[in-house]
């Protein structure tokens, strides 16, 4: 074998090993599903323990529905409840229960019972630490079943705000929207000058959408300081203010969001100037 013919298999050899890599790496990635990023059943199991646990003492669920369930397997609903989870995130599990709105069917579940139940979700998630996308992600596919499951509509009074944009299903979305806006925008100086410029984009986003279903009247989810200590230090202007308000005003516009709620929700972020900006020497 002469050297020219060496170097071609060397470099078929290469190219060959490295398309190996490539595939292998893609396989792995396409298997990357929610269900293995939270630790298979194993790990979804042990989330929902806790939350059940949580949950069943929270007096704002209603858990046994005024004692109507009070006798209930709970051992069974935890399993039942895993199973259920590791299948709508991509595990091998079958679920072989009963569809949602089957299963819920007469219990008159309120919104606001199933919020609250979302946020227990949340603090369980919180407790065992699991990151910021996959904590998103399955409260996104939990929030997809709440037409399903609720049945009952507050009674009494105006329906909070937090209720009337659509949940925390919502507000997600119009944080991943307005936040890239807000951060492009030189008129907020949103990374102060390059001071936060390494700062968790993604875990700012859960926070504010944690304080904004607070503000709106939501599970309060929202555990920070306070609007005052927050942006304590900051130097923000009345003026950068203004851009960030302008920026949610733009976001709520694109999804076309009724004048009425924009309105209600730009009152609640102008209550928090005066907390929020600071004046210069």
């Amino acid at each position: 074998m002469n050297h020219g013919e060496k170097s071609v298999k060397k470099k078929y050899f290469l190219f060959i090993t490295l398309s190996l890599t490539l595939l292998t790496s893609s396989a792995i990635a396409a298997e990357n599903s929610l269900y293995q990023r939270l630790g298979e059943k194993r790990g979804i199991a042990a989330v929902v323990d806790s939350f059940v646990n949580l949950a069943a003492s929270d007096t704002k669920v209603n858990f046994t529905r005024d004692g109507k369930f009070k006798g209930m397997d709970v051992p069974y609903l935890k399993g039942q409840l895993t199973d259920f989870i590791s299948m709508v995130t991509g595990g091998p599990v079958k679920y072989v229960g009963k569809d949602m709105k089957t299963a819920h069917a007469g219990m008159k579940i309120k919104s606001t019972e199933f919020d609250a139940l979302a946020n227990d979700l949340a603090l369980t998630l919180d407790k065992f630490k699991v990151p910021a996308k996959e904590k998103k992600e399955l409260l996104t596919l939990v929030a997809s079943t709440k037409n399903t499951i609720v049945e009952q509509a507050i009674s009494s009074g105006p329906r909070p705000l937090y209720d009337r944009l659509g949940g925390r299903g919502n507000l997600e979305v119009i944080v991943d929207a307005f936040v890239p806006l807000a951060a492009k925008d030189s008129r907020v100086n949103f990374f102060r000058n390059g001071r936060f410029k390494t700062m968790d984009v993604q875990l700012f986003k859960v926070h504010l959408v944690d304080f904004l279903a607070m503000a709106t009247g939501g599970p309060k989810a929202y555990r920070g300081a306070n609007m005052k200590a927050v942006h304590s230090g900051m130097g923000i202007t009345g003026a950068e203010f203004d851009a960030l308000a302008e920026d949610f005003s733009i976001t709520f516009d694109r999804f076309k969001i009724p004048l009425k709620l924009k309105d209600e929700f730009m009152a609640i972020a102008a209550s928090t100037k005066a907390d929020v900006v600071e004046v210069s020497p």
